[in-house]
């Protein structure tokens, strides 16, 4: 198997790219085509993509009251300003109910989205977040404990060439982070620590 230059871990598929990564290039390359595919398409079916509109009124249909030259749909009106009325009306309850709706979602999927964001931030697979879980035994791979503060662990990732390490909690995590993930200031604060830590320690 050739490895990917994005992702070594992977199988090249095309222009040094993993399957992933190479769908992503061929997506921005492509963008701006897609996009005046579509553009042009609602512009030419305008009339029958649009969910709400008031048809004329004929002779011998009941006219609205709001807009005489339409025909009545409900309450008076046409079916436009029914459905902006409606829509009014039913808002707050609507709102609610989705919200509880998207609530209710996340925490039925909460693994879910979160290994999906893994991959958007990391290029990480979820099966390949997976397998590193396993490889270290769902420990830190500095402290060597379980997950503190969150119930994962978080992915460790270079910041200069943008790929991932290992995996650590949270608290080793963000130590890092502070320390700028400079060896020499992590050694001097060692350092500084033996210096001052208490006799017999």
């Amino acid at each position: 198997m050739k490895p990917a230059t994005c992702h070594p871990g992977r199988e090249h598929v095309a222009r040094g790219l993993c399957s992933q990564c190479y769908g992503k290039f061929l997506y921005q390359k492509d963008k701006p085509k897609y996009i005046s595919r579509s553009t042009e398409w609602h512009r030419r079916n305008r009339d029958k993509t649009r969910r709400w509109h008031s048809f004329p009124a004929k002779e011998g249909d009941r006219r609205a009251d709001c807009h005489p030259e339409f025909k009545h749909y409900a309450g008076g009106m046409c079916m436009r300003c029914y459905d902006a009325y409606s829509h009014r009306k039913n808002a707050p309850k609507n709102k609610e109910r989705k919200r509880q709706q998207a609530n209710k979602w996340y925490q039925a999927n909460r693994e879910r989205v979160r290994l999906r964001e893994v991959a958007k931030k990391f290029g990480l697979a979820p099966e390949e977040y997976k397998a590193m879980v396993e490889r270290q035994k769902g420990l830190c791979a500095i402290c060597g404990g379980p997950p503190k503060h969150r119930t994962y662990l978080c992915v460790d990732h270079c910041h200069t060439q943008k790929k991932s390490r290992e995996l650590l909690c949270v608290t080793c995590n963000a130590g890092l982070g502070q320390f700028y993930d400079n060896p020499e200031l992590l050694e001097k604060a060692a350092a500084y620590l033996r210096k001052h830590a208490p006799e017999g320690m």
